[in-house]
């Protein structure tokens, strides 16, 4: 609780009392991104997911998306990928809900720097994305509707039902 002491030019004094509550933390779902974000996370998640090893996920990647326009920009975004699941270690989601790291792999590409990430790397990541004409908002910029945990949430009720 706080307690805030207004003193009035008339020299009267007012108290308010505010009683702060923690927001809970609503994570981002496909529902609150757009195209180009769904797609950042899409590839992330393949890419962790596919093949034995990461070349090979790799390739099967590139070559899935040959027609994209967001092929040239896939060796800079598998070298980032390599470095930041060092500093974020997660297992693959399967979820329409993201990943406390996929949401700082989205901020990654957009806007933050974490010190531990190779900036040339960042940096030719953001410029390829850039040229792809892929668009990345910073996580402050992207409204958490809540939608995707919500479903979420309703589907694992049904299945506990079952």
């Amino acid at each position: 609780m706080i307690m805030i002491v207004i003193i009035m030019s008339s020299g009267l004094q007012d108290a308010m009392e505010i009683t702060m509550t923690p927001t809970p933390y609503v994570p981002l779902g496909f529902a609150d991104l757009t195209e180009d974000e769904s797609l950042i996370v899409a590839i992330f998640r393949a890419w962790q997911q596919l093949g034995p090893t990461h070349a090979i996920a790799e390739h099967t990647i590139a070559r899935v998306l040959q027609p994209d326009t967001i092929h040239p920009a896939l060796s800079a975004l598998f070298v980032l990928f390599g470095s930041f699941v060092q500093i974020y270690p997660g297992e693959a989601n399967h979820t329409e809900v993201l990943s406390r790291s996929e949401e700082a792999l989205l901020d990654q590409l957009a806007a933050s720097e974490h010190p531990n990430l190779n900036r040339k790397d960042v940096h030719a990541c953001r410029v390829a994305l850039q040229q792809a004409k892929i668009q990345l908002r910073p996580l402050g910029d992207i409204p958490r509707s809540g939608d995707d945990l919500r479903l979420q949430r309703i589907s694992m009720s049904y299945q506990m039902l079952l």
